[in-house]
């Protein structure tokens, strides 16, 4: 368990980003929390945090950005795909 200075609330995705930032996607918060750690992970810190509408279950790096997914579970609409605004 890494001990967090923000809580990493719905974590439902986690993708390494560039810089060695730890992203968390939230399926319940509509955000994506950034983490750094200077200790191999036992600790972080949040080092920024995107939020947009809609859920999200998970997500992809592509360069310097990250993208979720939004699988629009409870209606017929098809998923989208976001790039996570910091």
């Amino acid at each position: 368990m890494i001990d967090l200075d923000f809580p990493a609330t719905g974590g439902d995705g986690l993708v390494w980003a560039s810089g060695g930032s730890l992203a968390v996607i939230s399926n319940n918060s509509s955000r994506v929390s950034s983490y750094l750690s200077d200790d191999n992970w036992r600790t972080a810190r949040l080092s920024g945090m995107a939020i947009y509408s809609g859920q999200s279950s998970t997500g992809a790096v592509v360069g310097d950005e990250i993208y979720v997914v939004q699988p629009h579970f409870s209606d017929a609409e098809p998923p989208e795909i976001v790039r996570a605004k910091f």
